[in-house]
């Protein structure tokens, strides 16, 4: 999961407890700046889940790496274009 540096308390909190009832899920997070987030991820960084600070950075990726094979290898109807984690 990527998201924005001003989550980490409450993102950190809630995935602690989900994977405490979830014993077979893990969850890794990449906190920093929206805009940080969105260039690695259009660099190729297997995301799964994005959430940025603004909308900004949120729309810059609609659609944008759905058919690019090489940054969303799982094709079109892949989310984050990598395997779970």
């Amino acid at each position: 999961m990527f998201a924005a540096a001003s989550l980490t308390e409450s993102l950190t909190a809630i995935g602690d407890k989900y994977m405490a009832e979830n014993k077979n899920v893990r969850i890794s997070f990449n906190f920093d700046s929206s805009g940080k987030l969105l260039t690695q991820i259009e660099e190729g960084a297997v995301c799964d889940l994005f959430i940025s600070a603004a909308p900004k950075q949120m729309n810059a990726l609609d659609g944008s790496l759905k058919d690019n094979s090489e940054k969303n290898p799982q094709g079109p109807g892949s989310a984050g274009g990598g395997q779970p984690h």
